[in-house]
């Protein structure tokens, strides 16, 4: 699952807007933007809920790959790479407040994000089939990091 949709993201690169994609289609972040401008305060908790549900997927596999490992037998490595996966999930959080924080406007990191969208989306298609091989080869016990 990993490394199809990594080739999804490196399609995306070269072919942005056909066949089928990760991203929200446009017609559809701008009525959930519209949504998002109407929504009550009592509203939120469901949909956050919802959000970190449908997230989960994404950002859960990680985890429950390392979880596997050490569950299997515990080694400080994988300790490791849940740390370093942590630490490169919360990284661009934490740029983007820093950027903020000493004056940089949204409205700019947006632009520069739409800007370099195809060549994140290349970066990001080409680690998530390089991570799928690797725990592919991990599993089967064709190469062993302990």
């Amino acid at each position: 699952m990993i490394v199809f949709a990594g080739l999804v993201e490196i399609k995306d690169f070269f072919w942005y807007g056909r066949g089928i994609s990760l991203s929200i289609p446009t017609e559809r972040a701008k009525q959930i933007h519209d949504y998002m401008q109407k929504i009550s305060l009592r509203a939120m908790l469901p949909l956050g809920v919802f959000v970190a549900a449908v997230e989960l997927p994404c950002t859960g596999g990680p985890y429950l790959a390392i979880i596997l490992v050490l569950s299997q037998n515990f080694n400080w490595q994988a300790v490791e790479l849940l740390f370093l996966y942590n630490l490169i999930f919360i990284a661009p959080l934490v740029i983007i407040l820093l950027l903020t924080n000493f004056g940089m406007r949204l409205s700019a990191i947006k632009m520069w994000k739409q800007k370099n969208r195809a060549t994140m989306r290349l970066f990001i298609g080409i680690t998530l089939v390089l991570l799928g091989w690797l725990l592919m080869l991990l599993a089967n016990g064709t190469i062993n990091l302990g």
